[in-house]
């Protein structure tokens, strides 16, 4: 998949192109946060639902600077992580 293109169709609004990014990205992202969640396979797959509404939410944000649209999705991803993680209690 071309990701470059699909987040191009996708500021132009073509909603296929956010499914073809959720597919690409979607496992990635989970493995991400089932390792930082030490397997709690049920909380991963509840954050990485949440990252992907905030990146529909905040796609108007993203600026391309020369780094991969991943180093954009794993810090959504990251910051969601801590987030949580500093919600819990002690």
């Amino acid at each position: 998949m071309d990701v470059q293109s699909a987040v191009e169709r996708a500021r132009t609004g073509d909603r296929g192109a956010f499914g073809e990014l959720y597919e690409h990205f979607c496992s990635k992202i989970y493995n991400y946060l089932y390792y930082h969640l030490n397997g709690r396979a049920h909380l991963a797959e509840d954050l990485t639902e949440e990252v992907f509404v905030k990146m529909i939410e905040k796609f108007h944000t993203y600026r391309d600077r020369g780094l991969p649209f991943s180093a954009w999705m794993f810090r959504i991803a990251q910051y969601h992580l801590i987030d949580y993680l500093r919600a819990q209690p002690k």
